[in-house]
């Protein structure tokens, strides 16, 4: 079975069971808690990713780390992915649960590049216009690139709305080159 399809499975399961149980806001910030803690630890990593631990060894390291830091129903789910070895996935798992969880909350994550920091009033204006595009409600992540020059760029999952000032001129650019640029008028 695919890495994909072990993680979609999983990330159903908790999804299911944090709903009925009416706590998956609190699973999802517990598991990007738990993305804080792993991205912060190379040592945690390796012990999840290790064949050679023992699943039960694993389980005493995460609860010792995890207990008081996330909810008894994120560590069950974690002790049971660790007991049946697939704790190695859990990057996957994770994102799967994101994707499910947005699409259960009507969410969407937007990664927004800008050639200097937005501005409240900006990053307003660029959520509405996402939201009216989408109808969903948008989770922005803000980037700041000066390659840009100007103008601002959105990727909406496999999408790319590029309203950038090198984006314009690259085509421009394109339009010189292949000779389809429209010609001045002399007015």
């Amino acid at each position: 079975m695919s890495v994909q399809r072990i993680a979609r499975r999983y990330a159903t399961a908790l999804l299911n069971t944090a709903i009925e149980s009416n706590q998956d806001e609190t699973v999802e910030r517990d598991l990007v808690t738990f993305l804080e803690i792993a991205h912060g630890s190379a040592d945690l990593r390796a012990l999840l990713r290790s064949p050679v631990i023992e699943g039960w060894r694993k389980k005493n390291i995460l609860d010792e780390i995890l207990k008081g830091r996330v909810s008894d129903l994120t560590l069950g789910f974690f002790e049971l992915a660790v007991m049946k070895g697939r704790m190695g996935y859990y990057r996957d798992i994770i994102a799967a649960f994101q994707d499910l969880y947005d699409k259960h909350r009507n969410m969407i994550r937007v990664d927004v590049t800008s050639a200097v920091a937005l501005d409240d009033a900006a990053r307003d204006k660029v959520k509405a216009a996402v939201a009216k595009r989408t109808g969903k409600t948008v989770i922005p992540t803000y980037h700041v690139d000066p390659a840009v020059l100007g103008g601002v760029s959105v990727r909406i999952g496999d999408t790319v709305l590029d309203g950038t000032l090198r984006h314009q001129l690259e085509d421009l650019r394109e339009q010189l080159m292949t000779g389809s640029a429209p010609s001045p008028s002399l007015n």
